[in-house]
């Protein structure tokens, strides 16, 4: 690891200055650290209590980002309203839970200063010598205000109907064209009776165009049929590729997405989910009038 303290302000990945982090606490002098190693993965830290500013890594892609919430100042790690904030736990790490332990500070150090802390309560500073041997040590309790959360419930049928009305704008407006991995099989119990693999180019019309102008090309394909003759009358139940055409919800709504048939379904919340970075409704409908079997 290579220390960068004297490293010109803005040279580091994290974009911290040094001069932010230069001040004097208690008649101590606090500085900033960045170190590196050999892969370009930087960690700044503060020698006042060793809070951790920023950690840099790469991502998937290579781009380097924070990863952890830091201080941009010396300030703001005072001042802070929650004490634990990228703060390190110590070689300890509460193992010395109602135990006595036994301080030693080199001869030579300038100014030696403890920080005590505890959630909940404010930081106290103090100087690490000249303390009365069984000296009590009050921290003052310290409450964190948050902000006000103002919780609203969804309605599940609301969300799918501005949804339904806003498919000219959300979907793709372009032809498009793609290819794909297409896959059918049949099965009879446990059994696959027949299995269908190709590989396709799927071609869209955009949104305003009907399903009659899309298009399905097998470029390349195979299919495995069962030999047993008792299996031959369940493979005309096969939809073939052009079935996905018409799944096609947004252009082939039907009686699932058509403003007409919306109020025919009971709707329901049921989760959030992450689709391309991007939260999304997970909704289950079901139809609030059920057909004797």
């Amino acid at each position: 690891m290579n220390n960068k303290l004297n490293s010109p302000s803005g040279e580091n990945l994290c974009k911290l200055n040094k001069e932010d982090f230069s001040k004097e606490i208690q008649q101590k002098q606090t500085q900033l650290f960045v170190l590196r190693n050999a892969k370009g993965m930087e960690v700044a830290v503060t020698n006042y209590g060793c809070a951790i500013l920023a950690i840099m890594v790469p991502d998937r892609n290579g781009n380097m980002a924070n990863v952890i919430l830091g201080h941009d100042s010396i300030d703001h790690v005072v001042e802070s309203p929650e004490p634990f904030l990228s703060t390190t736990i110590g070689r300890y790490g509460n193992r010395i839970a109602d135990g006595r332990f036994t301080l030693k500070i080199p001869l030579d150090a300038e100014r030696p200063t403890l920080l005590l802390s505890h959630l909940g309560y404010q930081t106290l500073q103090l100087p690490a010598t000249g303390l009365a041997p069984g000296s009590d040590l009050l921290l003052t309790p310290q409450s964190l205000q948050l902000a006000e959360v103002v919780v609203q419930p969804i309605d599940a049928q609301q969300v799918v109907t501005e949804a339904v009305s806003r498919l000219s704008a959300n979907y793709y407006p372009h032809r498009s064209m793609s290819t794909t991995f297409y896959r059918e099989t049949v099965r009879k119990r446990r059994k696959y009776i027949t299995v269908s693999e190709a590989v396709a180019q799927l071609y869209k019309e955009e949104y305003r165009s009907n399903l009659q102008r899309d298009r399905v090309r097998l470029l390349k394909g195979r299919r495995l049929v069962s030999p047993r003759s008792g299996d031959t009358l369940a493979v005309k139940l096969e939809g073939g590729p052009t079935l996905a055409l018409e799944m096609d919800l947004a252009k082939n709504p039907g009686v699932v997405l058509s403003p007409d048939y919306l109020l025919f379904y009971r709707y329901q919340l049921t989760d959030y989910v992450l689709i391309d970075d991007r939260l999304c409704y997970a909704i289950h409908f079901e139809p609030r009038v059920r057909l004797p079997e």
